[in-house]
């Protein structure tokens, strides 16, 4: 039986076909890329399928994808496969819920540090439980990098795909500041929520999945499973829960 996954974010659509739980092919497209969004999904006929978006139900390309395709719409009345501690569940995002899902079905009965770094970085705590106890919301790397060109008077734009040394802690000129003073606070930042966390829970794992997930797991020191798909199997298994 294939399943097909549907995952519109802030910037990329992401695609993932199943098989089960297998994923067997994946595809990204930008929102400019519609034409080769339809074909791929054309090309791929599914039993099955889901769609998560953070564009509203009017969005052109989110009516296009429900008329031609009809998925299953992902929304606050899915059933889930894992239980939400979470004041205001109408307002959690639909790619974290995914997340953890994922997170639930790849690594299960594993207390889980779920790092999702996309346009913005997530950072959840999803117990052996089951049970998903918080998390926060940070600026991602490239949001972070926009703003201080655009608040600031003389502070260029970093390209994303400049480097500095692996080993590198302090910039020698401005661009090197910039590249880390982002990536370095970005560690620092999972670095304290990390070592905090693991106080209470000392089997904690790091899973860091999401776009930016495979540029920054690089940069970090401790061991930890990286995923970049795991919205796409999370939203495979709410598609089975359902």
């Amino acid at each position: 039986m294939a399943n097909l996954t549907i995952d519109m974010g802030n910037t990329r659509i992401k695609l993932g076909m199943f098989e089960r739980n297998i994923l067997t092919g994946w595809a990204s497209f930008h929102y400019d890329q519609e034409g080769e969004l339809m074909a791929w999904m054309e090309d791929h006929p599914v039993d099955s399928s889901i769609l998560s978006s953070v564009k509203s139900a009017d969005h052109p390309l989110v009516r296009e994808i429900q008329t031609r395709f009809n998925p299953n719409r992902f929304n606050g009345r899915s059933p889930l496969p894992v239980l939400l501690q979470y004041q205001t569940p109408d307002t959690l995002g639909q790619d974290r819920i995914a997340a953890l899902c994922g997170g639930q079905a790849l690594y299960p009965e594993r207390d889980l540090f779920i790092v999702n770094a996309g346009s913005c970085i997530t950072y959840d705590l999803l117990t052996r439980s089951g049970i998903f106890e918080g998390g926060n919301i940070a600026p991602g790397m490239k949001m972070r990098w926009q703003a201080m060109h655009e608040f600031t008077g003389r502070l260029p734009l970093v390209d994303p795909d400049q480097r500095v040394e692996n080993d590198q802690i302090l910039g020698r000129n401005t661009i090197e500041a910039l590249l880390l003073g982002v990536t370095q606070g970005i560690q620092a930042e999972i670095d304290h929520y990390f070592s905090i966390l693991k106080l209470k829970y000392p089997g904690l794992e790091l899973v860091m999945s999401g776009g930016d997930a495979v540029y920054l797991s690089a940069l970090e020191g401790r061991a930890m499973i990286l995923e970049p798909n795991l919205v796409l199997y999370g939203l495979n298994q709410i598609l089975q829960h359902s």
